[in-house]
């Protein structure tokens, strides 16, 4: 390794001398000087040799290094590219499915409004055709008794206008059992339906 370095710092003087020499004698620019020629071509294969053992291969390597990092770098990036395509469809089909979720709690909340709805109104007009029940039970209570009771007032003007038409005294367990027969019969021809 030695003398290489020493051949190098050698030859430029060599070449020089030998140029130096060219150009005394020599004024034809075309003109080539074999000596020259072989230096030049020993000079380029000594550098040849030296640059393929110090420099192209470290330069290789560090290519092949290189070329190794970028292609490990475009399939770590492919790999992610892959996970997040896989992550983003994951992530879609449980939106989708949420959304499912969603309308269908939705239509079951509307089912059960409906049927809350419908359960009101039942039993409201439930209700309503009961206490419609009850108010005519006490409507016809109320006009029996006020039946009645204008029967028994009837019955006991009619008694007290007959006894004095009659001039006959009428005791009062007279006058109710009389009032029991018009009752009796009054009852038998029933109260109007109106």
């Amino acid at each position: 390794m030695m003398k290489a370095r020493l051949f190098l710092f050698s030859l430029p003087m060599l070449m020089s001398a030998s140029a130096a020499q060219a150009a005394e004698g020599s004024t034809d620019p075309l003109a080539t000087d074999p000596d020259l020629a072989i230096w030049t071509f020993v000079v380029f294969l000594a550098m040849l040799a030296i640059l393929s053992q110090v420099a192209w291969k470290p330069i290789m390597e560090a290519l092949k290094a290189r070329e190794d990092n970028i292609t490990g770098a475009i399939a770590a990036a492919q790999r992610q590219h892959d996970e997040a395509k896989a992550l983003l469809a994951e992530h879609q089909a449980k939106i989708a499915g949420a959304a499912d979720q969603v309308r269908e709690m939705l239509a079951e909340a509307h089912r059960d409004a409906e049927t809350t709805i419908a359960k009101a109104k039942a039993d409201a007009k439930a209700e309503f055709d009961a206490e419609r029940e009850r108010a005519t039970r006490d409507i016809e209570q109320a006009k029996d008794a006020a039946v009645r009771a204008l029967a028994e007032r009837t019955a006991g003007l009619a008694i007290d206008l007959a006894g004095r038409v009659v001039k006959q005294e009428i005791t009062p367990a007279r006058q109710s059992e009389i009032v029991r027969e018009a009752l009796g019969r009054f009852g038998g021809n029933g109260p109007s339906a109106n």
